[in-house]
């Protein structure tokens, strides 16, 4: 075998090789719960399981990044993908940050978005307050290897005031360089006592807002600021409240718990897929 030969033969050899690799660590929706109860990080908040979640699939994936004084954090990240999902292809993707300790006890709602046929990335904010915008960066640079559209990006952000603070951030922040990719925000028990509304000229006020909250005074309190300062920029934004929201996610299976996911979910679909 000629040289330039043995080259390219071990070159493919060696890609083919990564590719296998990068498959065997994806896993499904089910074996993904089981693993997350097995390992202590699964929570009866999030124990609602709906049609196509089992069959949707998972990539655990980190990456590290300069944080400055020669200094790197590790993030990590999960992505869920639709089942019988086409990786030549790209679909719009939902960034999700929650206040949840075991942020991994959120693989319910990134299953239900990859189970309605759109990406889901939930990084692990709990670490480090820049992670979610960073690996908003991260996947948007690597968008092509992940199947991901970047140009119809949508946030997810909900329950304690630092998560939901850092996604309402990434939603309206149009100094950020992926503000143009921002199609839509949904919000579900944020709280935002921490909003500043100082700057208004860095607030996006074109990308449309779903609001989902419990009937609990914290949560329209925490949010009166924020929707002041929204009604006179005329952000559109859409506001309801659910009692079964609070505490931490849906916790019971009831039809009205079903009919709010949906909501989500066809709020999703409307800014991202067009529908």
């Amino acid at each position: 075998m000629k040289t330039k030969t043995l080259v390219l033969f071990i070159i493919c050899v060696s890609l083919a090789s990564l590719l296998i690799a990068e498959d065997t660590t994806m896993i499904t929706g089910r074996e993904k719960r089981s693993q997350a109860k097995s390992g202590g990080e699964w929570d009866d908040w999030f124990a609602l399981v709906l049609p196509g979640m089992d069959e949707v699939l998972v990539a655990s994936k980190k990456f590290n990044f300069d944080i400055g004084w020669g200094k790197e954090w590790e993030v990590d990240f999960d992505i869920y993908y639709p089942p019988n999902y086409n990786f030549k292809s790209k679909l719009p993707a939902v960034f999700i940050s929650h206040g949840h300790p075991q942020w991994k006890s959120l693989i319910s709602f990134g299953q239900l978005i990859a189970a309605s046929g759109l990406i889901a990335i939930i990084p692990d904010v709990s670490s480090y307050e820049e992670s979610f915008g960073v690996c908003i960066n991260h996947c948007l640079k690597n968008a092509k290897a992940f199947g991901i559209d970047k140009k119809s990006i949508g946030i997810w952000g909900g329950q304690t005031a630092n998560p939901s603070i850092q996604a309402l951030n990434v939603a309206l922040d149009k100094t950020q360089k992926y503000h143009k990719y921002i199609k839509c925000a949904v919000f579900q028990s944020a709280v935002f006592t921490l909003f500043d509304p100082s700057d208004k000229n860095k607030m996006n006020d074109e990308v449309p807002l779903l609001f989902i909250t419990g009937s609990s005074g914290l949560y329209r309190e925490s949010h009166n600021l924020f929707l002041e300062v929204a009604e006179e920029m005329n952000i559109p934004i859409e506001y309801i409240i659910y009692e079964g929201a609070d505490h931490i996610w849906y916790k019971d299976d009831t039809e009205e718990t079903r009919d709010f996911i949906q909501k989500e979910l066809d709020f999703f679909d409307e800014h991202l897929k067009g529908k």
